[in-house]
């Protein structure tokens, strides 16, 4: 027996990049709504009385709070201005903020 395979050719793409947009803004919506209301999930009936269902929705909700609590402990090493790379972007991005506080500190 032979079997023979056509090599798959690459098409352009059906959407255009607005339509990707509007999908894309979509599906955040949709997850960013599951992720909010998940512990409300535990409470419907047919997720309770369901064994695999109930471990979904605790699923679900273990991966709402770790992802919250790793943007917190990422986010704290991102800007920690004791740092001299962090300092530096921060006070040339933000040199508007930090010109009116070193002004206020000379005129002291």
């Amino acid at each position: 027996m032979k079997v023979e395979s056509k090599p798959l050719q690459r098409r352009a793409s059906e959407f255009t990049g607005a339509q990707v947009l509007v999908m894309f803004l979509v599906f955040l919506l949709l997850v960013g709504f599951a992720f909010w209301r998940v512990n409300d999930l535990r409470d419907l009936t047919f997720i309770k009385g369901t064994w695999a269902f109930a471990r979904t929705a605790d699923f679900l909700y273990g991966a709402m709070l770790g992802a919250t609590m790793s943007h917190f402990v990422i986010d704290a090493s991102a800007w920690r201005l004791s740092m001299a790379k962090q300092r530096s972007y921060m006070t040339k991005r933000f040199y508007f903020v930090f010109e009116q506080s070193r002004q206020d500190l000379q005129d002291s």
